[in-house]
């Protein structure tokens, strides 16, 4: 409900300062809402027994809202303009909301807990996630790979305007990683299960690093096509390896905070990956940009094989 009340002001206020607590007031609505779902996707037995099947699905239910979302939001704008699409959408809202509620929750897994809630207890279990080895593997996983996304998001379009491609080319690339991402997640849970959460995780890290040097190098349509493809492939064996990884390395009674603290690395990595990288493309060009963000899942690949190898070596 919070975000219908979100895409309603966003239609009827004027001036950035009014639209930027608008979208504060968004993203705290979007805060509560992605945890609360990752922790509930970890509880439903059915009909995925799979931990990484589940968080799969849950993978496949983003990418697909972001595939409906980026079609008609650009259709509903260009034709009918941008009030009419925040009013459709915060409808669209408020029958999710209606449905959440008619809709029976599930009968958990575990017994639910509940602790108090404070300031010093909230600091106790930020330091008790953190110092988890497995949650830092899947904190870290998930920020180096969204600062890329943060890098795509920024300069892939500046990038196709060097080349000589539109916006069509840009939009028709997107969707390309949107549909690979979309068809390979539940595939690769099952993946993540057979093989294991850090094969998968480093197959995962060595493709999208992979892809985001070959976005800086090539330069016509269907290889950015082919590209878009692969980044969007490497996308799915992250995320359901890494959101695994965090339900099963938290207990019961942290799975909220620690759903909360990888959805904050989740976006927070779009943000400063498409700050920083942006301000890297300034000075050095836009496919140096594109170049330079590979490195943040490289070397969190490289810093993950060295480590679990000296752990291997110390037991």
């Amino acid at each position: 409900l919070g975000d219908a009340v979100a895409m309603i002001l966003y239609g009827v206020v004027g001036g950035p300062l009014a639209l930027l607590f608008v979208r504060l007031g968004h993203g705290l609505s979007g805060s509560m809402a992605g945890p609360g779902i990752m922790s509930l996707m970890s509880q439903i037995p059915h009909p995925l027994s799979k931990v990484g099947a589940r968080m799969g699905l849950y993978g496949t239910s983003i990418i697909l809202a972001s595939i409906v979302g980026w079609v008609l939001g650009g259709m509903l704008a260009a034709r009918l303009g941008y009030s009419f699409l925040f009013g459709t959408v915060a409808v669209m809202l408020v029958m999710g909301a209606v449905l959440t509620i008619i809709i029976r929750e599930p009968e958990p897994l575990f017994p639910e807990v509940r602790e108090k809630a404070s300031v010093r207890d909230a600091g106790r279990r930020l330091k008790r996630l953190l110092g988890n080895p497995g949650l830092r593997v899947a904190y870290g996983g998930i920020f180096s790979h969204m600062v890329t996304m943060g890098a795509m998001t920024a300069l892939l379009p500046l990038r196709f305007r060097e080349v000589g491609l539109t916006s069509f080319h840009v939009g028709m690339t997107l969707a390309s990683y949107g549909v690979a991402a979309l068809l390979s997640q539940i595939p690769m849970g099952y993946f993540s299960e057979r093989f294991g959460r850090y094969p998968t995780l480093y197959a995962g890290l060595g493709v999208v690093s992979v892809a985001m040097v070959l976005l800086s190098t090539v330069s016509t349509f269907p290889t950015f096509v082919a590209v878009g493809i692969l980044y969007g492939t490497g996308y799915s064996f992250l995320f359901p390896t890494l959101s695994s990884m965090v339900v099963e390395e938290s207990a019961i009674e942290e799975r909220a905070s620690a759903s909360s603290l990888f959805h904050i690395l989740f976006t927070q990595g779009v943000v400063l990956g498409a700050f920083f990288f942006s301000w890297v493309a300034q000075h050095a060009g836009f496919a140096v940009g594109l170049r330079a963000s590979a490195g943040a899942p490289f070397l969190f690949l490289l810093a993950l094989v060295l480590f679990r190898r000296r752990r291997a070596h110390a037991a």
